[in-house]
Parts: structure tokens; sequence; C-alpha cells
């Protein structure tokens, strides 16, 4: 089966004025994955990881340095114009802060049946029927169509701007955060629509720093670091088994396992590392465990472990064998 999306040795370049230079940062380094049909790969890792320029990077709202993106067949790395615009309207992004990416003067209604009237549709009467079935989709009634974003909860705001992402009838939804910016008691509703749109054989990326979100939403996950990424896993095997340090130390810093509970990811040892001036060997190795002199002079590669298991990590066959939870 050919994966809807595929990326392939994807590298991000930041330029950054520090004193009187300028300095690179490479904020995505050599990542590959691949996103079929139907199914929801979760990025997970800290703030600074890359999560969200991978995610640009991979709608082509950032021009990536190297690698390819190829998406229903075609490498979007390499289009540009027009041809770019409609590769592009198969992949839809839904961002962390649904009030700063609405329209505040618009009703909800008057932006849907403009994002519906992008794709071509050019009759009214069917664009304001689309855009009723669209907001029932996302499970609000029809009176919020004459709402500003203003109007509405920030529960609702996500429901709109979903709604407006699935206007374009996307293959592929990237979700950046969808739900951190809300109420706890609202993120149950977001992750049921968004698990009824994967039903609907619908694609979807999901980026977040919550790996309890992830654990619920997510058929496979992949862990990045400073860049990189350095485990992934089908999600049961992940957190049954994670084979990376700091995978286990991600999730050892979740002591409440509830997709409902805001998590707080400062409780890893130690600080990402300057993305300007990586350490040598593994980037994980100022922070980790399990480090030894090879890591300080070895860059591990992601390998795999077991099958489909994935793990950037020279002893990830010794890890294996620690038994337990690493709470």
């Amino acid at each position: 089966m050919t994966p809807l999306l595929q990326v392939e040795d994807l590298v991000v370049r930041h330029s950054t004025r520090r004193g009187r230079g300028t300095h690179g940062v490479t904020a995505v380094d050599g990542v590959g994955l691949t996103i079929d049909a139907g199914t929801v790969l979760g990025i997970v890792g800290e703030s600074g990881s890359g999560k969200t320029t991978l995610a640009r990077a991979i709608l082509r709202m950032i021009d990536p340095a190297a690698g390819r993106i190829v998406f229903d067949g075609r490498d979007i790395a390499r289009l540009s114009g027009a041809a770019l615009r409609r590769a592009r309207r198969g992949m839809q992004m839904v961002f962390q802060d649904p009030y700063s990416s609405l329209s505040p003067r618009q009703t909800v209604g008057a932006m849907l049946e403009e994002a519906i009237a992008a794709v071509g549709v050019t009759d009214r009467a069917d664009r304001r029927q689309q855009a009723k079935r669209l907001i029932e989709r996302v499970g609000l009634r029809q009176h919020v169509l004459g709402r500003t974003a203003h109007d509405l909860s920030g529960g609702q705001r996500q429901r709109v701007a979903i709604a407006r992402a699935l206007s374009a009838r996307p293959r592929l939804l990237i979700c950046d955060e969808p739900v951190s910016a809300l109420d706890v008691s609202v993120r149950a509703q977001i992750v049921n629509l968004l698990l009824d749109l994967r039903d609907d054989h619908l694609a979807i990326l999901v980026i977040a720093h919550d790996l309890a979100i992830v654990r619920l939403l997510a058929d496979r996950v992949a862990v990045m670091y400073l860049g990189r990424l350095v485990e992934v896993a089908d999600t049961q095997e992940l957190f049954e088994r994670p084979l990376h340090p700091y995978t286990r130390a991600l999730i050892a810093a979740v002591p409440d396992p509830s997709p409902f509970v805001e998590h707080d990811l400062t409780a890893i040892e130690g600080e990402i590392p300057d993305p300007a001036h990586p350490p040598s060997g593994c980037r994980f190795r100022t922070r980790c465990a399990f480090r030894r002199q090879r890591c300080a002079e070895d860059d591990p590669s992601l390998r795999s472990i077991d099958g489909q298991h994935l793990s950037a990590c020279h002893f990830a066959e010794e890890i294996s064998s620690h038994v337990g939870s690493p709470r």
C-alpha cells in the first residue's frame, strides 16, 4: 500500500541574527515519515523540538532546504505557483489558537462560503448548503453560521476552524496542538470529532507536546528531539515499551495519563541545548540517564529495533530489557 504522505530526509534551516553575525539553525534535520489514508500519526516532543516547523514545511508554508514531500504521488517540494496551490488543497492545517486563525469581522457562514468558493463552487445556493453540511459535520447547529468568532466559545471556534479546513475536501488534516488552547472540559469533544473524521478515511497528522492526547488519537507516534526523530512506533507499543531515553522521560513526566488534564513537560531533567550548537554525538546525551562515552562520539541513526519499532539510541536493546512502565 502506497502511503498518502511520504516525507524523506527533510531538512529545514533558519537564519538567526546574534550579535553582529548571522547564524544558521537546522530546525528539522533529515526527518522521514509516512502516513496512510484513514490513520493518525502523532508527533510529540517538547517546545523547540521542531514539530511545528516540520508541519509547516510539509504544507510548504516554509521551504525545505532538502528532502522530498511526496503527497498523493507528487513531490510537492518541487512544485511552485499554481501547481503547488492545487496540490496543497489536499492538505489543510488547523492551528493551535482558533481565535487568531478566524476572521473577527466575517460571520462563520461568510468564512465557510468564501473557503468553498476558493475550491471552485460558483453557485451561491450550493455554497450555503455546503456550509450548513460542514457546520453540522463538526457538531454545531446551523445558527452558528450567523455569528462571528467573537460570539463563540473556544471549543466552538476550533470546530469552525476544522469545518473551514474540511471545506477544501482534504485528504490530510494537519492539527498543530489542536486542544492545548482549550479548556479541559471541551478537549474530549474535539478529540472525539477528530476520531470521527479519521473513521471517514481522512488522514490526520497531530502535532502535540501532550502525550496523553496523542495516545488517545494516534495509531502511530513519532518522537522529535532537537529537529530529529528519535523514536517511531505503533502507539500501544511505544507507550508500553519505549526504546529511547527521551521517550521514557516524556512518559515519566506525565503523572496523570488523562488526556483531559493539562500536562507540563518541564519536569524532564535539564534543558534543551541550543539548536545552533547541538551536542556532539547523540543530541540527548546531556540529559540522558543512560549516557556513556560512545554517546559523545557517535551520532546514533534511527534504526529498526523490532519490526516497525524504530529508535535512535545506541543502547535501545538494553533499554528494552527494562521491564515495566517508565513511570
